[in-house]
């Protein structure tokens, strides 16, 4: 009897990078990874306490660096016109990196923009 269970990889992203995320989902998927994204998988609890959870149970973290990742006045301003309510992405961000630090998890990053820092 096997004790294989398959790798979960927590992505974390920009909600703006759609497309990006779902052709990095499709590819995790026919690795036989279970990709977590919050976006496409939340259970309707409470944002962070989401984040909490699905990052407990995965093996790997992901960081997608893209332009809207990077440019904070940028998505400040998405985020005023469309969701005035919700934590910013940035801050979010820096909240996932911060977990998966302190969780030991291995931190990858997809970095999409050139131009910009990481964190």
């Amino acid at each position: 009897m096997s004790n294989w269970k398959p790798l979960r990889i927590f992505i974390s992203h920009a909600r703006v990078d759609k497309k990006e995320i779902n052709t990095i989902q499709e590819f995790f998927k026919s690795k036989s990874i279970i990709p977590y994204v919050s976006e496409t998988t939340f259970t309707g609890r409470p944002l962070l306490d989401e984040i909490n959870k699905e990052m407990i149970n995965c093996g790997a973290f992901l960081l997608l660096w893209t332009e809207h990742t990077a440019d904070v006045e940028k998505m400040m301003n998405y985020h005023s016109n469309h969701r005035n309510n919700e934590p910013k992405t940035r801050d979010i961000i820096n909240f996932e990196l911060g977990l998966a630090s302190f969780l030991n998890i291995p931190i990858f990053v997809i970095k999409m923009d050139q131009k910009s820092q990481l964190p």
